[in-house]
């Protein structure tokens, strides 16, 4: 093991704390990230109505609050659509 790279402890512990969340709320059925950007334009409309994502779409709601990536697609699409402050994922 090359000591230069070796992550000191406590990022050892963030590193296994994020992973643990991520398992404990992992559903049977996820979606995948194609399937969640197909969604992400209705998600967004959903929003702008005030629908709350999670009441409509709970498997899109969670996979934005566990895929960096998609919530960052999701919140620049917000962004785009002039709802930079509405920019939640989770109870969107």
């Amino acid at each position: 093991m090359d000591m230069h790279n070796a992550l000191p402890p406590s990022e050892h512990q963030a590193t296994l704390t994020r992973l643990l969340h991520m398992l404990a709320v992992t559903e049977e059925r996820e979606l995948s990230c194609e399937e969640v950007f197909e969604l992400v334009d209705y998600c967004a409309e959903l929003q702008s109505a005030g629908i709350a994502v999670q009441d409509v779409l709970p498997a899109v709601a969670n996979h934005l609050r566990l895929c960096a990536d998609c919530a960052d697609e999701y919140r620049a699409l917000l962004r785009c659509l002039g709802m930079a402050g509405d920019e939640t994922t989770a109870t969107a």
